[in-house]
């Protein structure tokens, strides 16, 4: 008797250390264990942990009253609805809701539900009410960042839009602006390869003036020699002829010019005679 009676304070001490250490790890988790009888839906256990995670008493959960009453308002129907279900199925089930404690502070639970079965009838639901708010804490800053990032991102995304947009505009601007140049090298070329047959042309006519006013100063005199006449008309002959060539040449150049500024200011496709062109380029550069 002796030895039995040693074994049972050796298995009771066991079953102590065991049921102490079960208690501190559900310490440590922030979990409280329970027990509702389905019949009746009363509580026949909750754990101590309650008053160390919420600041209530366990009596006060055992209340349904008080027990919905500090169920958040929102989360309550969930629970409820959730929780018939279970006891008339018998079926097991997780559920995250809010509960408030003693402070009127929000906590999130974590509920942890199985079913127990007696004669092939669920007779108990025993679960775990799990603190989980740091959890959704986390998860709620996590959220917050994100969308603090993706704010930033869209607002990057739009300021370099904008860069590029400026950026866009820029180049246009510049692209303009040395078509504006090159036309006006070109426009300062033109001029100045248009410049020697107009030149020409008016000294051409200046000359043929001088030798008509001669022609008629001859013409006054009683006596006029035929070589010097001839000479004068062959003079107003060749100026004239020197200032039509030089003023077809001109209006040469003006032709072309006109054809080769309308063919840059243009996008739109024609057909075009390739010798012309070429031709038209070359009298536009030859000034360079």
């Amino acid at each position: 008797f002796a030895e039995v009676a040693a074994s049972m304070r050796t298995m009771s001490n066991a079953i102590q250390q065991r049921e102490d250490d079960l208690n501190h790890l559900l310490g440590s988790t922030r979990a409280v264990p329970w027990r509702m009888e389905i019949a009746t839906g009363r509580y026949v256990y909750i754990g101590p942990q309650l008053s160390a995670i919420l600041g209530h008493k366990s009596d006060q959960w055992h209340d349904q009253a008080v027990r919905e009453a500090l169920i958040h308002p929102d989360d309550l129907h969930s629970v409820s609805r959730v929780r018939q279900e279970a006891m008339q199925r018998g079926a097991e089930y997780q559920l995250e809701y809010r509960v408030f404690n003693a402070t009127g502070d929000t906590v999130w639970i974590h509920d942890v539900v199985s079913v127990e079965w007696t004669d092939g009838a669920p007779s108990y639901l025993v679960g775990f009410m799990i603190d989980i708010t740091d959890r959704k804490q986390l998860e709620s800053d996590l959220v917050t960042t994100l969308g603090n990032l993706d704010r930033k991102v869209q607002a990057r995304t739009q300021a370099l839009q904008e860069r590029l947009d400026e950026l866009e505009q820029t180049r246009a601007e510049l692209i303009q602006s040395e078509k504006m140049a090159s036309l006006g090298r070109m426009v300062a070329g033109f001029a100045h390869e248009i410049n020697t047959p107009i030149g020409i042309a008016v000294g051409g006519a200046s000359g043929a003036i001088d030798a008509t006013t001669a022609i008629y100063q001859l013409l006054d005199q009683e006596d006029v020699e035929e070589d010097e006449l001839l000479h004068h008309l062959s003079n107003i002959k060749s100026m004239n002829t020197l200032a039509l060539s030089s003023l077809r040449r001109a209006a040469n150049l003006i032709t072309s010019f006109k054809r080769t500024t309308i063919d840059q200011c243009s996008d739109q496709p024609r057909i075009f005679n390739l010798a012309s062109t070429i031709n038209d380029i070359v009298c536009s550069l030859s000034s360079t």
